[in-house]
């Protein structure tokens, strides 16, 4: 493998290398990292892959970068120059905001139980999340203003009275909880 990246790379062609391992099929489980490999199970073969190539363009690391924390040490090791965090952006598109707002515990993560990729594998037309129902269905799903605000009550202050009475304030209507 080394002497083919050492190859690609003397072509002067190459702008960034990203370090995708396998290809689906018999190596998905390699290529598509899910919570039975813990976080960024791939990087360790990227450091063995720098040690043998001198790569002169960004790395980008990838496979199960799911966490801000992981992804700043992976690039401060300087194993990477980047990290793609796909799951951990379908999971929650406002990641990055989150984490520059000093919200990182709000984070909903990537659990990588992979329903994302599975999904397309299974030949459904999008993808989909196991913690994110939304993705793809944005649109669809968005709170729009009621016609007619109303006066609302929640009985019970758990996640789900606590989340429909969020949906019906955003909607306008007047929301009194009761627990």
């Amino acid at each position: 493998l080394a002497e083919i990246v050492r190859t690609v790379l003397a072509t002067g062609t190459i702008d960034v290398l990203n370090t995708t391992i396998g290809d689906g099929g018999a190596s998905y489980a390699r290529a598509i990292p899910s919570y039975r490999y813990g976080e960024a199970p791939n990087i360790p073969a990227v450091a063995r892959l720098r040690e043998a190539v001198p790569v002169g363009v960004p790395v980008i690391g990838v496979g199960r970068i799911v966490s801000p924390s992981v992804a700043e040490s992976v690039l401060a090791s300087g194993t990477c120059d980047l990290v793609a965090m796909t799951r951990a952006h379908i999971a929650d598109p406002d990641l990055l905001a989150k984490v520059r707002g000093g919200r990182a515990h709000r984070i909903r993560p990537c659990v990588g139980a992979n329903v994302c990729v599975n999904r397309k594998l299974a030949g459904y037309p999008e993808i989909s999340c196991f913690h994110n129902p939304e993705v793809l269905r944005e649109a669809e799903l968005a709170v729009r203003p009621a016609e007619a605000p109303r006066n609302v009550l929640v009985v019970g202050a758990g996640p789900a009275g606590l989340s429909a009475a969020e949906t019906a304030a955003r909607r306008g209507h007047n929301v009194t909880i009761v627990d």
